[in-house]
């Protein structure tokens, strides 16, 4: 069987019962990934909060919390990781508006098939690369167009500035010409002896 997706990353499964955890992690210890376990919801959690998960895949039915609950928190906390939902046939109907809501990528049933659980787990971790570069992305979109704004700003404000030094010398310049407009202008000559003389010592 030929799988199109081959992304590496960190696999968290919770689930209460022992053998079904055993089972899942030798299901996909040859697939590549990092693989946790956890026994209940707040043992997920503190996964979580320690490792950098891709794909959570979480039992219903767990000591202290549910499954949705557990999915729940994590999309709060961290919304790029992909959820996913193993629990029994039994719970479909009782556990559909909050798949919904909680925005589980799949829910699958016990007991699995193991390439389509398998190959829904590649999917989850190509979806969560995605999602992450996506982020990423959005990221630095959001920096580069925050650094504009502020250079934007500078820039107005230089202008402002520029413009206030160029009227301010415009204005100390018309200044200067009024002065100079209602200086008596001297009346220049030679005398006789051919000295350069004011109006005052010109001789008629």
């Amino acid at each position: 069987m030929t799988h199109e997706y081959e992304v590496i990353g960190t696999l968290l499964i919770v689930d209460d019962e022992p053998n079904i955890l055993t089972a899942l992690v030798r299901l996909f210890r040859h697939d590549g990934y990092r693989i946790l376990s956890a026994s209940s919801g707040q043992e997920g959690l503190s996964l979580l909060a320690e490792n950098e998960v891709g794909v959570i895949i979480s039992d219903q039915r767990l000591p202290g919390m549910s499954g949705i609950q557990l999915l729940s928190k994590a999309r709060e906390t961290w919304p790029d990781t992909v959820r996913i939902m193993l629990s029994g046939f039994t719970e479909l109907s009782s556990v559909t508006d909050s798949v919904n809501k909680v925005a589980i990528y799949k829910f699958l049933t016990k007991p699995w098939d193991d390439d389509a659980l398998r190959e829904a787990v590649r999917k989850a971790f190509h979806l969560n690369q995605v999602t992450r570069e996506n982020t990423h992305l959005n990221n630095a979109l959001k920096t580069a167009n925050e650094t504009l704004i502020q250079w934007n700003q500078e820039l107005e404000q230089r202008v402002v500035t520029k413009t206030r030094e160029i009227l301010r010398n415009q204005n100390m310049l018309r200044a200067s010409q009024e002065i100079l407009a209602h200086l008596p202008l001297p009346v220049l000559g030679i005398d006789p002896d051919g000295y350069l003389v004011g109006d005052s010592c010109i001789s008629e």
